[in-house]
């Protein structure tokens, strides 16, 4: 694997979105241990709702912002759902989760203890800092 990488997970969703989606269910190829494997991830099977297209829609980066500090701030809704089964993938590779239903878990409690938050929170004042230091 290119760059000494030994954790690797590649997706793409059933209905063409380039992400893990809700919608459908999601092809997963991922290297591990020496070993590739391909298998399909449908959330269904972890307890997560099937949404729409609709639901899924973002917007302008205002609106964008609004629908992260809504998934953040703990409203339960299509886009957290999408956002937990990415998160998800995210913690395997970083090697955090042992498998898709620690990776939820891990997900939904960073969301849930406002860890998340706090986080987007710190990276916003120091994206607010660099840019404030760059039109000084």
């Amino acid at each position: 694997i290119a760059n000494g990488a030994e954790h690797v997970m590649v997706f793409c969703g059933d209905d063409g979105l380039d992400e893990l989606t809700t919608t459908t269910t999601s092809h997963v190829y991922e290297y591990r241990n020496g070993e590739t494997l391909d298998y399909v991830v449908d959330p269904l099977e972890y307890g997560i709702a099937r949404a729409s297209h609709a639901d899924l829609l973002g917007g302008d980066a205002a609106r964008n912002a609004t629908i992260v500090d809504a998934v953040l701030g703990g409203s339960h809704s299509a886009a957290r759902d999408i956002a937990v089964l990415n998160a998800a993938a995210a913690l395997q590779v970083a090697d955090l989760a042992a498998g898709w239903d620690e990776g939820i878990a891990l997900a939904e409690l960073a969301i849930d203890s406002g860890r998340a938050a706090s986080t987007l929170d710190a990276w916003r004042t120091v994206a607010v800092a660099a840019a404030t230091q760059e039109t000084a």
